[in-house]
């Protein structure tokens, strides 16, 4: 009797040793899967921004030219470009490409005589920053960081 006593015993104790060790192992592996979910997503969002400027300035490039010889930056073209980055078409209006992409801050410019350049700033929140106060969402007001890509291309 003795011996089946003792042997639940150590039974009891070890469920217990599992809680405790699955209580100080579960807020590590949390961190570590909403860390690599949150730099996937900045990576992915960081592609997405940078195939929507090199589209824009594929568009530009042949657009400015026209084929004619003489590099034009007219203000319907730089308009057309800016709503092909904002809204991934040269008709504005629609769901934006990525959240809180900002009209303002894409820059259409002539590189030097031959080339034109888009540049977009777009200031990327993180995932989990705004539910997590002292990560991200109070520390960076809101904001974020930046994300910056410009891409230069001969005018055609």
């Amino acid at each position: 009797m003795w011996a089946l006593k003792s042997k639940l015993g150590n039974q009891g104790r070890q469920r217990g040793v599992a809680v405790v060790e699955c209580i100080i192992v579960l807020p590590v592996v949390l961190f570590i899967m909403l860390a690599v979910a949150e730099v996937a997503n900045a990576i992915l969002t960081y592609n997405k921004l940078t195939q929507t400027v090199r589209d824009a300035s594929r568009y530009i490039s042949a657009e400015a030219g026209a084929g004619s010889g003489i590099v034009q930056l007219t203000d319907e073209k730089i308009a057309r470009t800016v709503n092909l980055v904002i809204y991934g078409k040269i008709t504005a209006g629609g769901a934006t490409v990525l959240p809180n992409l900002d009209p303002s801050k894409v820059a259409v410019t002539l590189a030097n005589d031959d080339d034109v350049s888009v540049a977009v700033t777009y200031d990327y929140l993180p995932l989990f920053a705004p539910a997590i106060p002292g990560i991200g969402g109070a520390r960076m007001n809101g904001s974020g960081f930046q994300m910056n890509t410009e891409i230069i291309m001969r005018v055609l």
